[in-house]
């Protein structure tokens, strides 16, 4: 064997090891490119039950703001109902009494003698 058949022979080799590592790692890829598609798939999958979730939440979310809004609508209208119809009247009462009771006093009690404090802001 001669120098150029060993030449040739070693060529040979390397064009064959090319070739065939060529195709290990077009296999490789192709599996990798399948795992990746399998992946996407999934994540998809995953995603689209997530946003499913997510709006479900957000709908029952919005439907308790709704009965809250609605609760609080009633609560401002019975504390108006509250302070027209009770508080205001009792208000107006407790005013009128305490001012007849004042009147009563200053009419009964002799001069100077009904007044809280005595000589109160009066200089000595």
């Amino acid at each position: 064997m001669t120098l150029a058949d060993a030449r040739d022979v070693a060529l040979i080799a390397g064009i064959v090891v090319f070739v065939v590592e060529s195709l290990l790692i077009g296999a490789l890829l192709a599996l990798v490119a399948l795992r990746l598609l399998a992946f996407i798939d999934l994540a998809q999958t995953r995603l689209d039950d997530v946003a499913d979730t997510a709006g479900s939440v957000l709908e029952s979310a919005r439907e308790a703001a709704s009965a809250a809004n609605e609760a609080a609508a009633q609560v401002r209208g019975s504390t108006t109902f509250l302070s027209d119809r009770v508080v205001f009247p009792a208000i107006r009462v407790a005013a009128a009494v305490s001012g007849a009771a004042r009147f009563a006093r200053a009419v009964v009690a002799p001069s100077g003698a009904g007044r809280k404090g005595g000589d109160r802001g009066q200089a000595r």
